[in-house]
């Protein structure tokens, strides 16, 4: 077996590495060996240096990981419960982190913590907009992904929400006490709570508001202080379909600006909403900082994402069920199949090494 390191290492320097290697555990399994169960506690992340490992979720195969993936960041920055069965299927060499280790090393500002950070956020980002396109396939028999609402929707739901009005700016609004009692930012420090805060401006939303629009490229990041906003998708024949309903406290409008490519979804204020917002610049120069402010920002989106894609998990299993009472029949076990599992879809590679981003000495 290959002792090379997967390519979540690649462009590390040296001096992080030897101490980001230390919280590692490398571990040589056979093959048929499960290294995780579907429901248990354990908030480890896995590394696959060599061998192949089979994911499945309640006996349903959903994929296979190989050299370079990682599986299990789910439970690394979520509740620590195991979402999928993960088993190899022939001898592997693993890396494997725990919580622990993660904070350590993150706490010491090495870019490995970064990189994972930077990794999960691909991978979720990737998977709920995913589950979005599947939402609206069941829903509508077609993809919906990518278009704009015809005029028609827009009045329809401001016609809805009895609103449909515009933006303006926010008063009197403590910024830093709001990150502070959302349970997004729940472990981030005062300093870096205060730096966010300082950055971020306040605005209002009238009842029937468009925040996000579907098929539109994002330019701002939103934290909600207060009201409601939902997440619906747009359908074919000017129809919508809700994704979820967000609550003071929540992230959202994330995944356009991360990606460069249009909403996947639309938000509409229901009733008066007021929003903290980042802009584009701003948010993507602290996402790819290597500071405690930006590993906090990044640690919030992955714990948002991890929150919508559970919604949308439950979603999904209720269009399920209505397809069952109209139709007799379930959808496919692949379409059912939950999006937030701990499924691969992508190598994990580290960014290009900067130094104006060292932390660690």
């Amino acid at each position: 077996m290959s002792d090379k390191l997967p390519p979540i290492f690649d462009n590390i320097p040296r001096d992080h590495l030897g101490f980001a290697l230390q919280q590692f555990r490398r571990l040589a399994v056979p093959a048929g060996t499960t290294l995780m169960a579907e429901g248990d506690e354990d908030a480890s992340l896995i590394c696959i240096a060599d061998g192949v490992v089979e994911v499945d979720t309640g006996g349903l195969k959903l994929g296979q990981a190989g050299p370079g993936d990682l599986i299990g960041e789910m439970a690394l920055f979520g509740s620590g419960l195991r979402m999928a069965t993960a088993k190899t299927t022939a001898d592997a060499v693993l890396l494997m982190l725990d919580r622990q280790g993660y904070e350590r090393l993150r706490d010491r500002g090495n870019l490995v913590a970064k990189a994972v950070e930077d990794v999960a956020l691909s991978l979720l980002v990737g998977r709920l907009r995913d589950m979005n396109q599947r939402i609206a396939s069941v829903s509508s028999g077609t993809s919906a992904a990518n278009i704009t609402p015809d005029p028609g929707v827009f009045r329809r739901v401001a016609k809805l929400f009895g609103g449909g009005g515009g933006r303006s700016w926010a008063w009197g609004v403590d910024k830093k006490a709001t990150l502070a009692s959302s349970n997004l930012f729940r472990l981030v420090n005062d300093a870096s709570l205060t730096e966010l805060a300082s950055k971020m401006s306040a605005a209002k939303f009238a009842n029937g508001h468009f925040i996000c629009t579907q098929g539109e490229f994002g330019r701002e990041v939103y934290v909600l202080v207060s009201g409601l906003v939902e997440v619906m998708v747009a359908l074919d024949e000017g129809k919508v379909e809700a994704l979820a309903q967000l609550d003071p406290g929540d992230v959202f409008g994330m995944g356009s600006v991360l990606e460069d490519h249009p909403r996947m979804a639309s938000c509409v204020a229901r009733g008066e909403v007021v929003c903290l917002t980042l802009d584009q610049d701003t948010f993507l120069n602290e996402i790819k900082a290597n500071t405690p402010a930006g590993s906090a920002l990044r640690t919030a989106l992955i714990r948002g994402l991890i929150d919508q894609l559970a919604f949308a998990n439950g979603q999904l299993a209720l269009l399920d069920f209505e397809k069952k009472r109209k139709t007799g029949s379930f959808m496919t076990p692949l379409l059912r199949a939950r999006a937030s599992t701990e499924a691969p879809q992508k190598r994990a590679t580290a960014p290009t090494y900067n130094e104006e981003n060292e932390q660690e000495s």
